[in-house]
């Protein structure tokens, strides 16, 4: 059997060698001078083109940037923000902003990129009343890119898209209270998600977004119920009762059982959806609805415990 550690000695020597052949440095200085050439071209067509004829060609402008922001270290980063600033204040900000959301929606690839500009450039929601001069009049399409974002299949997409609603647009903002309910439905329904991950960056988030900026648990549960839980409710109850054939049938349920290991959450969900979930399994073998109703003197622990067995 190989040894482990004379592999990796022999990949680093190779490593290093490759990385000291004249051709190979020959080749990162011609790639480095495209890329500056590149940016100078960019900064040419910012010039000439104007608002006129930067807003047909928006959308391709920014996608062909993004990958710039890919390494916050790199040689070109702060060049192709500084860009992009140029390419905003042309436009306005919030014709910007509305490509930024619709690239996130259409193009997976440039999302990590998007979500690493609008982590430096997108401002807090939290108490401003008109936000339509910022992000664009279309909320419904903010809110669908933050959903893209959030059920990519990129964990680390998904984890800077918590991270940016945790800065910019907790549940309690405008952004969010303003949207329509359908809207407001979507971003719950893609941000409770993620626990279908299982990890607990992702998880831990999620609780800091539903439970706002409090320590105390009391202040967390308070927080909760007067921003996020009946919002909370109506999207797992409406997945309970009218599951979506995107998904299968048992996704709310996995979900629910998921928010039960955080306390502060499942304590106060259960309170108000437990009898919902019940209401599901029950139409689900074709019981009466009055039989249902009959039996709520039943503690809520004992409900809990009779979910698991709803998951097929």
């Amino acid at each position: 059997m190989a040894n482990p550690n004379g592999v990796v000695a022999q990949a680093v020597v190779a490593q290093q060698t490759f990385a000291s052949d004249p051709k190979y440095k020959k080749y990162t200085q011609q790639v480095e001078k495209f890329h500056q050439r590149a940016l100078d071209v960019y900064s040419h067509i910012l010039a000439v083109l104007g608002v006129t004829g930067l807003r047909p060609v928006m959308k391709s402008f920014i996608l062909a940037l993004l990958p710039g922001l890919e390494e916050e270290t790199g040689e070109f980063f702060e060049r192709v923000i500084s860009l992009l600033d140029r390419l905003s204040g042309t436009v306005s900000p919030s014709f910007f902003f509305q490509n930024i959301w619709l690239i996130m929606s259409t193009t997976p690839s440039a999302r990590g990129t998007a979500l690493n500009l609008l982590s430096r450039r997108l401002p807090q929601l939290h108490g401003l009343e008109d936000i339509t001069s910022i992000v664009g009049s279309d909320i419904g399409l903010m809110i669908s890119a933050f959903a893209a974002a959030l059920e990519d299949e990129n964990l680390l997409v998904q984890r800077s898209a918590l991270d940016l609603l945790l800065q910019s647009m907790r549940v309690d903002s405008s952004a969010v209270k303003q949207a329509q309910s359908e809207d407001r439905s979507i971003l719950m329904r893609a941000a409770i998600s993620v626990v279908l991950q299982r990890d607990l960056s992702l998880n831990r988030r999620l609780y800091s977004w539903l439970l706002g900026p409090g320590k105390k648990s009391e202040k967390q549960i308070e927080y909760l119920k007067d921003n996020a839980l009946e919002l909370l409710r109506s999207t797992l109850k409406e997945d309970m009762l009218s599951p979506s054939g995107e998904y299968s049938e048992s996704r709310p349920f996995k979900i629910f059982i998921s928010l039960l290991d955080k306390w502060e959450i499942g304590a106060a969900l259960s309170e108000v959806l437990i009898y919902d979930s019940k209401l599901w399994n029950r139409i689900s073998i074709g019981d009466d609805f009055s039989v249902l109703y009959s039996k709520k003197s039943l503690a809520v622990t004992d409900e809990i415990r009779c979910i698991p067995y709803i998951i097929v």
